[in-house]
C-alpha cells in the first residue's frame, strides 16, 4: 500500500496555527484546529477576534505547563496566546522567505526549512519503519477516525525529521568509514537562555543591529513576536513550538558559518577533509581523525556561541571512538526489541480491508 499525497494550498498561511505554534507534546484533546476553521472560513469571526485581541495588551502571558520525560525529569512547555499567534501568521505571510534563506547558510545543519509544503503523505497503518520516514515534510499519521488534511510542518524541511533518521542514515555510515573520533556537544538550556535580541546580531552585524534597534526590519519583528509571545522576557524563548526551533536555527546557522569560516582562515581546517560537523537543531556533533582538530573545532564553537550568551554543557559531552554505537542507537535498538515482541505476541497480519487480525481473537459464531 503506498503512501497517499494530498496536496496543500500554499498560500494558506493560516495553516501555521496547525502546524507550528502549539508544542507536540500536548493532549491529543487539544488542537488549533476549531481556531483555524473559525479563522479561515468565517471573516466576520475573524474580524471581531482580531477587534477582541486589540484590547489585550502587549505582551502576552503563554499557558506553561510541564511534560514528563522519563528519567530525565520533567520539561516546561508553552502555548502561545492566541493573539500572538494571529500576529506570527502575518509574520509568515510577510517573512516567510527571509525565514528559508537565513536559514541556507549552513552546511552542518541537519534539519532546515527549505521551502513552503506543497504537499504531505498521508500513510497506511503499520508499515515498516524506513518507510515511515520523509526527506521532506513530516508524516501525518493515518489511524481509524478522520483527521485533518494538513502537513504536520509549514516547510519543508531537509536533511531528517528527527534525529535518529540521520543516526540510521547512509550518510552517517559513510562519515564512520572517513573519521575514527566522534565528539558530542550539548548547548546547556538552549532555549531558556537564548537572548532574543541575538537574532538580529545573527542576521545583521552586532553593532549595527544595535544602532538600528527601532527600524522595522524581519529580525527586529521576529525579535518583539518572541518577546511578546513570552511575557515581555528577552532572555529565553518559549519550548515547544516550531517556531522557536526556527527562531533558534537562524541564530545557530549564523554561529555554524562563522565557526566554518574562523576554522578555514585561521587554523587551515577544511571542512569535510579535516573534519565534519553536523548539528540537529541545538546538539552539535564533530567527526575527527585527531584530538587536536576535534578540540581546535570545539573551542571555536564555544568562541562563537559566547557570543551569543550561549555556553556548552561540559558535563555533557560524549568522546567515542570507532564504532560510534551513541545513546540514541541504543535507545532506539531497545524499542525496536519492545516493539517487534508487542506484535509478535499481539498481532499476525492486516487485512486488505485495514482489519487486524489478533491472535487469540474468539471468532464470530454464524
Amino acid at each position: 500500500m503506498k503512501n497517499k499525497s494530498i496536496k496543500i494550498e500554499k498560500k494558506d498561511f493560516h495553516r501555521v496555527l496547525l502546524t507550528d505554534l502549539l508544542p507536540y507534546e500536548t493532549p491529543i484533546i487539544f488542537s488549533n484546529n476549531h481556531f483555524y476553521n473559525r479563522i479561515k472560513k468565517d471573516r466576520l469571526s475573524h474580524s471581531f477576534i482580531i477587534e477582541l485581541f486589540r484590547a489585550t495588551p502587549d505582551p502576552s502571558i503563554p499557558y506553561t505547563y510541564t511534560a514528563s520525560r522519563g528519567d530525565l525529569g520533567q520539561r516546561e512547555l508553552s502555548v502561545i496566546h492566541p493573539r500572538q499567534q494571529l500576529d506570527l501568521v502575518e509574520f509568515y505571510n510577510d517573512y516567510y522567505s527571509m525565514i528559508l534563506d537565513r536559514c541556507s547558510l549552513s552546511s552542518f545543519s541537519l534539519r532546515s526549512p527549505t521551502k513552503v509544503a506543497s504537499r504531505f503523505y498521508e500513510r497506511p497503518l503499520l508499515k515498516d519503519l524506513d518507510e515511515l520516514i520523509s526527506d521532506e515534510v513530516d508524516f501525518q499519521e493515518n489511524g481509524r477516525s478522520p483527521q485533518s488534511k494538513y502537513a504536520t510542518s509549514f516547510f519543508t524541511y531537509r536533511k531528517y525529521n528527527r534525529l535518529f533518521q540521520f543516526f540510521d542514515s547512509n550518510e552517517f555510515l559513510e562519515i564512520e568509514k572517513k573519521y575514527s573520533r566522534y565528539l558530542s556537544l550539548d548547548v546547556s538550556k538552549c532555549f531558556y537562555n537564548i537572548y532574543t535580541h541575538s537574532v538580529a546580531w545573527a542576521v545583521k552585524e552586532k553593532n549595527f543591529s544595535k544602532n538600528h534597534r527601532m527600524t522595522s526590519s524581519f529580525e527586529n519583528r521576529f525579535d518583539e513576536l518572541m518577546r511578546n509571545c513570552n511575557f515581555g522576557e528577552t532572555n529565553g524563548i518559549l519550548v515547544g513550538p516550531e517556531i522557536s526551533r526556527i527562531f533558534s536555527e537562524i541564530i545557530f546557522q549564523r554561529i555554524d558559518a562563522n565557526v566554518k569560516g574562523r576554522l578555514t582562515e585561521n587554523y587551515n581546517l577544511h571542512s569535510e577533509e579535516d573534519f565534519v560537523v553536523r548539528r540537529y537543531i541545538d546538539d552539535i556533533y564533530i567527526f575527527s581523525n585527531n584530538q587536536s582538530a576535534e578540540d581546535t573545532v570545539k573551542d571555536q564553537y564555544e568562541v562563537e556561541l559566547s557570543k551569543y550568551k550561549l555556553y556548552l554543557n561540559q558535563a555533557k559531552h560524549v568522546n567515542l571512538q570507532r564504532p560510534f554505537y551513541t545513546n540514541i542507537s541504543s535507545a532506539k535498538d531497545s524499542l525496536f526489541v519492545k516493539s517487534d515482541a508487542f506484535f509478535d505476541a499481539v498481532l499476525v497480519k492486516l487485512e486488505p480491508n485495514g482489519n487486524i487480525v489478533r491472535k487469540n481473537a474468539k471468532k464470530d459464531k454464524p
